[in-house]
This record gives structure tokens, sequence and C-alpha cells, in this order.
């Protein structure tokens, strides 16, 4: 729960539920379990409409998937309820990139990394971009330089030897 404060007032063991329900979907997600995070996150937007992480979650679990589609609109209605989450705009980009929607990734990219500079998944998507849309590659690898610094781990294996190769 981001801002307790907006939105209608739950009773307080409501609170606590929803709170022990994102839990558990965040650890079900992470555990791999999508099928179990889905449902739980599912169930924090069936009792709280305007839930963000409910929508970020289901929005990670679209992208996890590999359903571009599904992870724009979560993520596009997650950023549009909490719109200084680094990490939705992040994810939101590379969802977006994937779509080749270049502009609109850019633009998300950029929101990310103006909330938070140094976010490993906005820069790692950026570096992305360089490559495939602006044909920098020099660009592109200090990006990636930066996200490898910021202790970013979840580089795609292939991205550095492709861009040092294209440098070259």
């Amino acid at each position: 729960v981001l801002d307790p404060g907006s939105g209608p007032s739950l009773p307080h063991s409501a609170a606590l539920s929803a709170s022990a329900t994102e839990r558990a979907a965040w650890q079900a997600f992470r555990a791999g379990d999508l099928d179990s995070a889905e449902e739980l996150f599912t169930g924090l937007i069936e009792s709280r409409p305007q839930d963000f992480d409910g929508f970020y979650g289901l929005g990670r679990i679209a992208l996890a998937r590999g359903d571009q589609e599904l992870a724009v609109t979560h993520l596009s209605k997650a950023a549009e309820l909490h719109g200084k989450s680094a990490d939705c705009w992040a994810y939101l980009g590379t969802a977006q990139l994937q779509l080749e929607r270049n502009e609109a990734a850019h633009a998300s990219l950029k929101r990310a990394l103006g909330l938070k500079p140094k976010h490993g998944q906005a820069l790692v998507t950026m570096a992305e971009y360089a490559a495939h849309v602006e044909v920098d590659y020099a660009t592109a690898l200090e990006h990636l330089e930066s996200a490898k610094a910021s202790g970013f781990t979840a580089i795609p294996p292939e991205l550095e030897p492709a861009l040092r190769q294209n440098l070259n």
C-alpha cells in the first residue's frame, strides 16, 4: 500500500489482509509461481479496484509470460494510479519497446530514470533502445555499464557481446 491516506478507508483488518495478500503475491512471483501470484494480485484488485500493487503485479506477470500487450495495459493503469514508481515506468518501457512502440518506450524509460537515475531495468532497456532504435552502440554500452555499476544483474547474457561486436 503506497499511500494509506488515499481512497476509501478500510477497516484495520482489511488493510492488514490486503498487505498480507500483497506480500504473498510477491513471494509467489519471486518463486516463479505466476499462477498463484496472478490469483492473489487479481484478488487485490477485486477488493480494491484502484490498487496500484495489484495492477503493477499483474503487469509484471504478463511481461514474464511474454504477453506485452497485457503488460502495457496493466502497467499503464498502475502508472496512472502512482506515477512516481520508477519500477513501473521501467517495466512499462520494457513492454513498449518489445512491442516496438519506440517513442512511448523512450518516454517511459526517461520517466523511470528521472525518478531513479540508476534504475537497472530502465538502463538495460535504454541500452536496447539505443542499440536497436538509434543504432548508437556507444551510448547503449554506456547505459549497460551504468546498469552493471548499479548492481543490476538481470542483464540478457547476449546483450553486452552484441553491443561490443557492433561497436567495432
